[in-house]
């Protein structure tokens, strides 16, 4: 009688860490890392899929993304694989890639920026723009940060950054990107 009970409980055990196991390796192949986006970034997914679906796909997983890994892709696309699928899409799928792609709560964003008297605003800004460029490869985010420096803060400063990110073609919108992420890292410490 024990012997069966031992059995019985050996085999329950063995089901139970199975499924446990199984919802394991479920749960890790859904979540996106900047790993995992690059790969199939290079697997070529426009030959098997119709583009928008891949532009919603990455998107998807981007935003997705912690603001590390982000970080960290933005460093791999030093090495072209971001920079090169994000170069290879058309204006409306670059506008697609950043209405779906931006932060949480950039609205958000945008409005208390515009509430900041205008040093405060210049103060993030150089923080943000600081912390990008020391942390970040180079990519034409970093180049674009690096050239446009503080004329580009005045710019966003005196402009309101949603009067100033409205105004901007897809192409820059993607270059900006970054810093916007950095602005709202930055706002999420701040709260913390």
């Amino acid at each position: 009688m024990k012997r069966r009970f031992v059995m019985h409980a050996v085999i329950a055990l063995t089901l139970v860490w199975s499924a446990v196991a199984a919802t394991s390796r479920l749960v890790d192949a859904s979540i996106p890392t900047a790993g995992k986006l690059l790969a199939y970034i290079g697997s070529e997914p426009f030959a098997a899929e119709p583009r928008a679906r891949v532009v919603e796909r990455v998107a998807s997983d981007y935003v997705r993304l912690p603001f590390l890994q982000k970080r960290e892709l933005r460093a791999a696309g030093a090495r072209g694989e971001f920079e090169s699928f994000l170069a290879g899409l058309t204006d409306e799928e670059k506008s697609d890639f950043i209405e779906r792609s931006l932060p949480r709560g950039f609205r958000e964003l945008l409005d208390g920026f515009g509430r900041m008297d205008e040093r405060e605003r210049v103060k993030n800004l150089e923080r943000s723009r600081r912390e990008l460029l020391e942390n970040i490869a180079d990519s034409p985010a970093k180049l674009l940060m690096e050239a446009a420096g503080p004329a580009l803060i005045k710019q966003i400063s005196e402009k309101g950054l949603g009067t100033f990110y409205d105004s901007l073609p897809p192409d820059a919108k993607l270059q900006l990107l970054p810093m916007i992420e950095q602005m709202q890292n930055n706002a999420r410490q701040l709260k913390d």
